[in-house]
């Protein structure tokens, strides 16, 4: 992996982990009312996010390497924020009601996303051995 690779990949990561981790933060406490459910819909969250997150990165990491498309810097920071916020767009809409699944989109939109943003994102890389 090269310097801009890793670069775009840890970006990707905290973009995720700011807008992720923020925005539970906040959709837990607006839609919590009592001090016990705050903190128990926050741990949840929090290590929901982090899986997630998890998952997402490896994701992007095994796209990047088997394309040979890698995200620079400003391309992963965006990715990861975008990422983060489908993810807390489908956390946000099981709190109102709108979607019955949306634990299953929490899990699975990231990584999807991680899956196409280096083809979103990167041109190929010349220097790619095949």
């Amino acid at each position: 992996m090269r310097r801009t690779a890793r670069a775009g990949t840890l970006l990707f990561f905290l973009g995720f982990a700011a807008v992720g981790m923020i925005g539970t933060q906040v959709q837990a406490a607006a839609f919590e009312a009592v001090l016990t459910g705050y903190l128990g819909a926050s741990a949840f969250l929090f290590l929901l996010c982090l899986g997630v997150l998890m998952i997402s990165t490896f994701a992007l990491i095994c796209s990047s390497q088997h394309n040979g498309r890698y995200p620079g810097w400003f391309a992963g920071l965006v990715g990861g924020a975008i990422a983060g916020g489908t993810f807390c767009g489908s956390v946000g809409a099981g709190y109102i009601g709108l979607l019955q699944h949306s634990l299953f989109l929490s899990v699975l939109l990231p990584p999807g996303i991680s899956l196409l943003w280096p083809f979103l994102s990167a041109k190929p890389q010349a220097d790619r051995l095949n």
